[in-house]
């Protein structure tokens, strides 16, 4: 669905994994494409909040830094920005 640009679709299918997920490792993975969603779908707030589930499994996840600091400068909070980016 994603690769189609069904980025809502896509974002309700993968909520609806997320409650189903065995182990924190999966739920990371499926918060990242979520979060991947959540960009396209230009819903910055809850990218953030999907990507520090992300960084919270994994503090070093360059794509997640990186895509949190792209929402929080949407969001202007550019000091934050700057440190994912770092």
């Amino acid at each position: 669905l994603f690769r189609k640009g069904l980025f809502q679709d896509a974002l309700e299918k993968y909520t609806i994994k997320l409650n189903k997920a065995k182990d924190e490792k999966e739920k990371s993975e499926i918060y990242k494409k979520r979060g991947e969603c959540q960009f396209q779908l230009r819903d910055f707030k809850e990218v953030v909040d999907d990507l520090t589930q992300v960084l919270a499994f994994n503090e070093n996840d360059e794509d997640s830094l990186f895509k949190r600091g792209l929402a929080y400068e949407n969001l202007e909070k550019f000091e934050l920005a700057l440190n994912d980016m770092k």
